[in-house]
């Protein structure tokens, strides 16, 4: 029996979490744990006049979007179980802002939204 399996993931995208998580229910008969490990930072920039909005919409993509995409599917399969846990590791860190960050600083205390599900 397989334990353990690949699948690629644009966590940005939702059709690429749904397939995903449906893989998984394919494969595995089940979904009991989602680590729910989304997240990235920008270079560090000395300005908010150096950070740009391709930029920060790619963190948003990533960091926001990916963190509820993974919430959303992984809750699908799991609440008809009663069942599962879904560990977000997207924590807010001090010290980030948004001048040096890219928007990881705006973006953190989002987290908590997803965490309370």
């Amino acid at each position: 029996m397989e334990f353990i399996s690949f699948v690629h993931c644009d966590i940005t995208l939702e059709s690429d979490v749904e397939n995903a998580i449906n893989t998984t229910i394919a494969r595995h008969g089940q979904l009991e744990i989602m680590v729910n490990n989304a997240r990235i930072i920008d270079e560090p920039k000395l300005s908010i006049l150096d950070n740009d909005n391709t930029t920060f919409e790619r963190v948003v993509s990533v960091n926001l979007i990916g963190v509820f995409l993974g919430t959303k599917h992984a809750t699908r399969v799991m609440v008809p179980k009663c069942s599962g846990s879904i560990i977000p590791t997207s924590k807010y860190k001090s010290g980030h802002n948004l001048v040096v960050d890219g928007g990881y600083s705006v973006l953190n205390p989002a987290f908590g939204l997803f965490s309370l599900t």
